[in-house]
């Protein structure tokens, strides 16, 4: 719906004025009406509001170019993400640009965004350190891609460039104990195959999700006993990795093990996300465990594996990272679990 700002005469008491009534999509908070004793100082008004940024230019009468609000270059950016094939990502941007940042402020013209309008919307998000901190990366992102993207961006400046950045304090994640791996393994196997083969790839071997979604049953290589990761996560510096098959994968999954297609089937990688999350919150229910953060398994298996082994290099080369800064700090450590994670107690995780 375009916004028509017009001058009309009003009479109030014995005076003849001019009102201007702005509505609450320009101004941001609510209604307003503005008098002024001549047509010229109404129009002169009008003008300023559109020199301001407050209205956008195709609410002008004269119809002139505009650049575009913050929800056109919205969905000019999710629709970018979403033909690069970056589902995950895709949706995380689009429940925090279109869902929230775009509520407060998806009418404004991008180019009359300031550094105070972020602040006043960065200060409405609520939740964690880590929530808020993911709230403004995503943001801040989004702004560089407008400056640095586009071939006639619609900005020169980031308006997040002196924004301090949220830096949330480390909090430890959750480990799996045995026993509760045990339980989710059994729940799977009485249940669902392409449940159990997740469970196991990520607790034995500490692939990623979005790895695994790629993955298609003849990538288990049960002849050579070799696990082909040929389609890692995509990010730069990650590369096609080749595991060597564990005892558990083995045990709990190659009797079962289809001849071919794909391991969590789905029409798309929200899809099969989404189906995956109704099964483990079922598993979960049915095993008694109250907290599944993301990437618990490889949490679990990147602790284990570690105590069992004693190599961060060996543990590096199974979870795919390119440096052992992100497998040493990145994932969870001796005591993660809020246990210490013994040699004994990783024996009996590879065990079951």
């Amino acid at each position: 719906m375009k916004i028509k700002l017009t001058v009309r005469p009003v009479t109030i008491g014995e005076r003849s004025l001019f009102m201007v009534a702005v509505p609450q999509r320009v101004t941001g908070t609510k209604r307003v009406r503005k008098y002024f004793g001549t047509p010229s100082e109404a129009q002169s008004y009008i003008e300023n509001l559109w020199t301001k940024g407050y209205v956008h230019a195709d609410f002008r009468e004269n119809g002139e170019a505009s650049t575009g609000t913050l929800t056109y270059w919205t969905e000019k950016f999710l629709a970018e993400l979403y033909n690069r094939g970056k589902l995950p990502t895709w949706n995380k941007a689009r429940l925090i640009l279109r869902n929230r940042l775009c509520q407060h402020l998806g009418w404004r013209p991008i180019n009359s965004i300031t550094r105070d309008d972020i602040m006043g919307w960065q200060n409405t998000v609520n939740g964690s350190e880590h929530n808020k901190a993911n709230h403004q990366r995503y943001v801040r992102w989004f702004f560089r891609w407008c400056v640095e993207e586009i071939e006639d961006s619609p900005i020169t400046r980031s308006p997040m460039r002196t924004i301090k950045r949220i830096h949330p304090g480390h909090i430890n994640p959750v480990l799996l104990t045995p026993p509760e791996f045990s339980l989710c393994l059994q729940y799977a196997e009485a249940n669902h195959v392409q449940l159990l083969a997740w469970l196991c790839l990520g607790g034995f071997h500490g692939i990623r999700t979005e790895e695994i979604i790629r993955m298609d049953w003849h990538h288990l290589d049960w002849k050579n006993g070799y696990i082909h990761v040929l389609n890692p996560k995509a990010v730069k510096g990650w590369r096609p990795r080749h595991i060597k098959m564990s005892e558990g994968l083995r045990r709990h999954v190659e009797p079962v093990a289809l001849p071919s297609g794909l391991i969590l089937p789905g029409k798309t990688s929200m899809v099969v996300q989404l189906r995956l999350h109704r099964l483990r919150e079922t598993m979960l229910e049915d095993a008694g465990i109250k907290e599944w953060p993301k990437n618990t398994l490889r949490h679990s298996f990147k602790s284990y594996h570690e105590a069992l082994n004693g190599s961060h290099a060996e543990t590096q080369h199974e979870m795919g990272h390119s440096n052992p800064h992100m497998t040493r700090y990145g994932y969870g450590t001796d005591t993660a679990g809020g246990f210490f994670v013994t040699k004994e107690l990783a024996e009996e995780w590879f065990a079951l």
